[in-house]
């Protein structure tokens, strides 16, 4: 494809009654087959996606199917990413589907802006079946902004579905997707919104979010659970390395980055007050431990927040926090 606009990267694992209707949505578009690609990465699904995939491969042109082991989502992202010949990509998940001819405004409002990200509204279909429109972001739609602005003035992270970034972008900024992880949406898009240039919400919902009760994140089995809990640590740790890597970064913004990553780990080391689990002190015990190896425990403390810093004192008295946990 010389002229490819977009590439539109799918993950697929054992979706074999949903890859379709995913699929055909991205093919119902209003611009031309030659001028944007879809890409399914096959994470070593055990039912018939790949069959599904292949199947259809047949059919669109601009339809490529790659397969790899078992990996993850972030893996196969990673694997699209290195895949994909488009000047833009977008993340769509494979449960998920999205607005039929959407394209030819998405990609003109790419290009008349510039933009290294362009962010959109969210249809979410709740697990009763009716849905309703995301909320947006607390910023004005339809208006370029630096993404330093953007993290001071406490944009959200979440999913990147909602997101389309320009490839070189992703490319010359060394993002990824970070593996074996649960929450590897929020740690990549709170990294691009702190190196973006030219970002821009709009008002409209392009994508369809959809409730699937079989997805692997709501497994309720205790190493699912345990991913979970783990995965906060990591990202926070990742958040700090990468707020302490960029020389670049005003003091402002290394100082506020630090600030969402111990949130992150004040926000978890308080669930476990009311947490009601067979597994409590296992999942207590697990989380402390890969905060230690991790550096991340004790926790640092904000001299500028009086509250925070005395949660902080009583979390950073390991036998003290724990007997309050137990306590209640």
């Amino acid at each position: 494809m010389e002229d490819c606009k977009l590439s539109i990267i799918i993950p697929a694992y054992n979706v074999e009654f949903f890859l379709e209707r995913c699929i055909l949505s991205c093919e119902t578009q209003d611009i031309s087959k030659e001028t944007y690609e879809v890409i399914i990465i096959d994470d070593g699904s055990s039912d018939s996606t790949l069959q599904v995939a292949r199947r259809l491969e047949t059919q669109y042109s601009n339809l490529r199917v790659y397969s790899q082991n078992n990996q993850g989502q972030s893996v196969a992202r990673n694997l699209g990413i290195d895949k994909a010949l488009g000047e833009y990509v977008w993340f769509v998940d494979s449960d998920d589907y999205i607005e039929s001819n959407c394209l030819s405004k998405i990609i003109g409002l790419l290009e008349k802006h510039q933009l290294e990200i362009l962010s959109f509204l969210m249809n979410v279909f709740s697990k009763d079946g009716s849905f309703s429109v995301s909320q947006p972001e607390r910023f004005e739609f339809n208006r370029v902004y630096d993404g330093e602005y953007l993290v001071l003035n406490g944009v959200l992270g979440g999913s990147v579905c909602s997101r389309i970034f320009k490839r070189t972008f992703i490319k010359s900024k060394d993002l990824s997707f970070f593996p074996h992880i649960i929450h590897q949406d929020s740690e990549f898009t709170i990294r691009a919104f702190s190196l973006v240039r030219r970002m821009m919400f709009i008002a409209e919902a392009y994508y369809y979010y959809y409730y699937n009760a079989e997805s692997s994140t709501r497994c309720q089995s205790y190493e699912k659970v345990k991913k979970a809990h783990l995965s906060d640590a990591k990202v926070a740790y990742n958040i700090q390395l990468f707020a302490q890597t960029h020389e670049e970064f005003s003091d402002q913004l290394r100082q506020c980055l630090i600030q969402k990553s111990r949130s992150i780990l004040i926000g978890r080391f308080i669930s476990y007050l009311t947490l009601k689990s067979e597994f409590k002190r296992q999942i207590i015990n697990d989380f402390i431990a890969t905060c230690k190896s991790l550096g991340v425990y004790p926790l640092s403390k904000n001299k500028q927040n009086l509250k925070n810093t005395l949660i902080i004192s009583i979390i950073n008295i390991e036998k003290l926090y724990r007997w309050i946990v137990n306590l209640k």
